[in-house]
């Protein structure tokens, strides 16, 4: 899974931009080739004759505003097309998840309450709803359905996945915490949190 600031292992050419990775091994997870970007087809940003991206290693991208670190980013993420082409290929199963600079939460909900919110799989909607059954208030018999939904549509590894993430990034403490309360390092860790459970 690759986030916007974590590149991994290539090389670019510019006169403005830079990229520095340390190099591992294993099987690329994305490879590109040919890209090119360039400030309204007259200057050159960045040429990138080809970038290898592999498991665990960790690439900065560095340069002065208006090089083209965010256009080669959403290239790389598939959100933006290069206009002279270049090609962006990604191993089987791998996918490309990224955080927004400036993403935009409700201020009132929980940490734990966005990460459910935010993804957008069936399993998160049903974990969603059986997280709600087990809160005081719950109408009676909501449980018992919650539990056969999370069972049939096998989610109960989805809401273990969710867990598991937000202690590995370190937001556990912080999971009743309203956003709006968070400071800028923690809001960028629910942000990491909020896009690794889509994987």
């Amino acid at each position: 899974r690759l986030r916007r600031g974590q590149l991994l292992r290539g090389f670019a050419r510019s006169s403005a931009c830079a990229a520095a990775a340390s190099a591992t091994t294993a099987e690329p997870v994305l490879v590109a080739t040919d890209l090119h970007g360039s400030h309204d087809n007259l200057r050159t940003l960045f040429r990138i004759d080809r970038l290898e991206i592999n498991p665990g290693t960790k690439m900065a991208v560095v340069g002065a505003n208006g090089c083209g670190k965010s256009t080669l980013l959403n290239a790389l993420a598939g959100e933006e097309a290069m206009g002279g082409g270049g090609d962006v290929q990604l191993r089987p199963g791998a996918q490309v998840v990224a955080v927004e600079q400036k993403p935009k939460y409700d201020p009132d909900a929980t940490v734990l309450e966005t990460l459910y919110e935010h993804s957008q799989s069936p399993k998160a909607k049903v974990a969603r709803m059986f997280r709600e059954a087990t809160l005081p208030g719950a109408r009676e018999g909501a449980l018992e359905e919650a539990v056969e939904a999370m069972n049939e549509a096998e989610a109960w590894a989805w809401e273990d996945g969710a867990t598991r993430i937000i202690k590995e990034i370190g937001l556990e403490a912080l999971q009743d915490r309203r956003m709006g309360q968070l400071s800028g390092g923690e809001e960028r860790r629910g942000a990491l949190a909020f896009v690794a459970v889509e994987g």
